[in-house]
């Protein structure tokens, strides 16, 4: 196989970073119940997460203010400026005025017409329709009632007033601008498996949480790369983030047999991997040291704690391993090969099924 050129190579570095960003800003998810006194773009809504559909199956929040804070994340963002383009500084920048996040799901079965499973993700900060250009530059303008809107593929990008910003697919953002209005209940998630998962966790007091229920559907389509997961009840995270890293993680089955078992299967992956070449320069055996795995009748238990230095060792891995690849540059005399198909991004049409349809 050929190897990619030196240009792609810096490329991808660029879109490397352009990817690790908008993945903070749209994945994962955070969200304070409690504890904490309200600024003035959150005095007249509810929280995000009684935004989220009570019938979610999973449920991720994220304090992005606290992971910005963070010193290896400041340390990211210094190399990185100057790899980052146009579109991924504009990307940083709103970033940088999200104080949380938080995403809801609902699983769809592999057969289903659609094959994208519902979805919504709400960043809550300080936004305007500069933001919605940004982030909906390839999709239609639209209003549903005040809310301003971009919309197609089946997928909705709306701004609440000032404060708020709703992605993903069409069914759960308008039903989260019917909270915000008024309109529907609103309470958040509550099936009792997630909400279990949830108190595990302890759901919006750490940086990271997320919580899930593993559906008897779900659990028969992922049996079949691998049977474990067919006895998968829920599992769920939490990470504090800050100069160390303190995280937590469990999966709840359905019995203390496979749940063993997944130890057992883990544990030899781990110690396969450190016995890796190069596994200590790349800080495996760093992560592995860190690693507690355990178990408490069907629930597995995984504990990872890394300090400062450690932090720091692992990041500077990491921003080697990115800056080794996005500064190479190619030789003067280099020529692409004369066939070289060219690279193109696909091409993303507006839907004609129009959200802003459905407003009462």
């Amino acid at each position: 196989m050929d190897r990619p050129s030196p240009s792609l190579r810096a490329a991808r570095g660029r879109a490397c970073a352009v990817a690790f960003f908008a993945t903070l800003l749209v994945a994962h998810a955070g969200c304070q119940r409690g504890g904490a006194v309200q600024g003035p773009s959150q005095t007249e809504t509810p929280e995000l997460l009684d935004l989220l559909p009570p019938d979610a199956e999973g449920v991720l929040l994220l304090d992005v203010g606290t992971l910005l804070a963070a010193p290896f994340v400041q340390r990211l963002d210094e190399r990185l400026a100057s790899v980052l383009d146009e579109r991924a500084r504009a990307l940083r920048e709103l970033l940088g005025r999200v104080d949380r996040v938080a995403l809801a799901y609902r699983y769809r079965p592999a057969e289903s017409e659609s094959g994208v499973s519902p979805f919504v993700v709400l960043a809550r900060g300080r936004f305007d329709d500069d933001d919605l250009d940004l982030l909906g530059q390839d999709h239609a303008p639209g209003e549903h009632r005040e809310h301003r809107l971009r919309y197609g593929d089946g997928m909705v990008l709306a701004l609440v007033a000032d404060h708020t910003l709703a992605f993903g697919t069409n069914d759960l953002v308008l039903a989260a601008l019917d909270r915000v209005d008024g309109l529907i209940p609103s309470g958040g998630p509550s099936r009792p498996v997630v909400l279990d998962a949830a108190r595990r966790v302890g759901l919006g007091e750490h940086t990271l949480t997320y919580a899930a229920e593993i559906s008897e559907t779900l659990r028969g389509e992922l049996s079949e790369d691998w049977s474990p997961r067919a006895s998968t009840v829920s599992m769920g995270a939490r990470v504090d983030i800050g100069s160390a890293v303190v995280a937590h993680a469990f999966a709840r089955f359905t019995d203390d047999a496979v749940a063993e078992q997944v130890m057992a299967e883990l544990e030899a992956k781990l110690d396969e991997a450190a016995q890796e070449p190069y596994a200590a320069e790349a800080g495996v055996l760093e992560l592995r040291d860190a690693l507690r795995v355990s178990t408490e009748g069907p629930v597995l238990l995984l504990d990872l704690s890394l300090d400062p230095s450690a932090v720091e060792r692992v990041i500077t891995i990491v921003l080697l391993g990115f800056e080794a690849g996005a500064s190479f540059e190619a030789p003067a005399d280099f020529e692409a090969p004369a066939d070289a198909a060219p690279l193109e991004a696909p091409a993303s049409g507006a839907s004609s099924d129009s959200p802003a349809d459905a407003a009462p």
